[in-house]
């Protein structure tokens, strides 16, 4: 098992990660899923052979955890997204900053490939609701 690449899967435990999560791990990936309740994302492991799948306690203020998830990983996704802002939830920390933050430790570690997954829209004329508000906050600075 140590030959096998190693994952990282930021936002695992959602819609999309967890049907990711069964695609990786029948091809032979380690995954390391940050997550902030792992206690509540354990069903992800039924999807794996015993030891394919580690579950990390990480939340937003706790960037060790991040750094220590990206340190030997071949592979970083990064599928976290809001629908809706909240007091705790930002749309400018989700959608850009937690972004920024993983492409530079990836670069940094050497991570083989980092794949970005957005829901917010790629452009300024986008119809995404996500990429409205986000734009409206910004310009609220």
């Amino acid at each position: 098992m140590d030959n096998y690449p190693v994952t990282v899967i930021f936002g695992g435990g959602g819609f999309i990660g967890r049907y990711l999560t069964r695609v990786l791990t029948k091809k032979n990936h380690r995954l390391i899923i940050p997550t902030r309740k792992p206690f509540q994302k354990v069903y992800l492991k039924t999807q794996a052979p015993p030891g394919h799948i580690e579950l990390i306690d990480f939340n937003l203020g706790n960037f060790s955890a991040m750094k220590e998830a990206i340190e030997n990983a071949d592979y970083v996704i990064n599928l976290c997204g809001i629908l809706f802002e909240n007091r705790k939830q930002k749309f400018s920390k989700i959608h850009s900053d937690i972004p920024d933050i993983i492409s530079k430790l990836c670069a940094k570690n050497g991570v083989d490939k980092f794949i970005h997954l957005s829901a917010i829209g790629a452009n300024k004329d986008s119809k995404s609701l996500y990429l409205h508000n986000l734009l409206s906050f910004n310009d609220e600075k």
